[in-house]
């Protein structure tokens, strides 16, 4: 399947009714964002452009309906950044970076490894016979 580049402008959808009357357009439409970066840019703008934490719940659950329609987020996903927008004001992305235990073996001790495995271990295994 043959993918075009379109810049979308949604700057013109301005109230929740129009909101409503995109969302019953067909559904065979996909949008998908460069880069995580721009799709919580963009994510940002909407919460804001719409005011969203002053709508009735109604008015949100659309808004957040449109945001999923176009990103293709999760629920679990989108309520997790909506209440990072409301809790810390502005939307970022995570760290990549996982914890990771520290080195057991330092890069000698593997070396020293080695050298017991090499010289050590088969005169081991002769006395054993």
């Amino acid at each position: 399947m043959r993918c075009m580049k379109v810049i979308m402008d949604d700057s013109h959808i301005i109230n929740i009714t129009q909101i409503k009357e995109f969302l019953k357009l067909d559904n065979r439409i996909r949008f998908k964002a460069v880069s995580k970066k721009e799709k919580y840019q963009w994510i940002e703008k909407v919460l804001s452009r719409f005011r969203y934490f002053s709508l009735r719940k109604r008015d949100k659950t659309i808004v957040k309906n449109y945001i999923r329609e176009m990103t293709g987020l999760s629920d679990d996903r989108l309520t997790k950044l909506i209440s990072r927008k409301k809790k810390f004001g502005r939307l970022w992305l995570g760290s990549t970076r996982r914890y990771r235990f520290p080195r057991k073996y330092t890069p000698l001790d593997v070396l020293l490894k080695q050298i017991i495995f090499i010289f050590v271990f088969p005169v081991l295994q002769l006395r054993r016979s």
